[in-house]
């Protein structure tokens, strides 16, 4: 039996009656783009009087963060190409990127279409964005899916690429993301995302 993103009282709760706490899969990870926005998003929950007040400042705060932070803020521009993803590729493509994995899921294509479809459906979350990346050479480094949500936190539900090539998807997601208006984009942390990761100014948290 597994349970994700759990609070700290059900954590506690789970390890009292024998369950194990897996610490890495607990680490999320924030790509901020615009880090007044994001702190009006993350600290103050509701619609209320201060997170109004609050985002109207953050505008004017953002701008000077970006002329100020530049090199820590902007994202580097993509050395590759995308193409929208589409089911069929991700079934083709899947063995060359998740090769090295010990285990990877078995998707086809009319799976796919389904999960897509049931993406697009949760509209509360965002739009459901996802590019499949290759190299000057043609040659695929892999995809990403996530969640987009101008002015708002995007979320990444997937990141595929071998360790070797996961820079490239990286670069085209966050350059995304920002181009779309994206406050930050967040996902979790896994481990041959780490090098990349941290090589790009995310910061990484405890996540449920």
């Amino acid at each position: 039996t597994l349970t994700d993103t759990a609070s700290e009282i059900v954590r506690r709760m789970w390890t009292g009656f024998g369950g194990e706490t897996i610490h890495l899969g607990r680490i999320g990870w924030v790509r901020p783009f615009r880090p007044m926005r994001l702190a009006s998003e993350l600290l103050l929950s509701g619609g209320g009087r201060l997170r109004r007040a609050a985002s109207s400042l953050s505008g004017p705060l953002d701008g000077l963060a970006m002329r100020l932070g530049r090199r820590y803020l902007d994202t580097r521009r993509p050395e590759c190409s995308a193409e929208p993803l589409r089911p069929q590729t991700m079934v083709e493509t899947l063995p060359m990127v998740a090769g090295d994995l010990r285990l990877r899921p078995d998707y086809d294509a009319r799976f796919l279409e389904w999960l897509f479809r049931e993406l697009a459906a949760v509209e509360s979350r965002g739009t459901p964005v996802g590019y499949l990346i290759r190299d000057r050479a043609e040659k695929v480094l892999g995809w990403y899916v996530y969640y987009l949500r101008p002015g708002r936190v995007s979320q990444v539900l997937q990141i595929a690429a071998r360790e070797r090539d996961v820079s490239g998807v990286l670069d085209h997601l966050f350059h995304h993301a920002q181009a779309h208006g994206s406050t930050a984009v967040r996902g979790r942390l896994e481990p041959h995302l780490v090098e990349s990761l941290s090589s790009r100014n995310c910061v990484l948290h405890a996540s449920g």
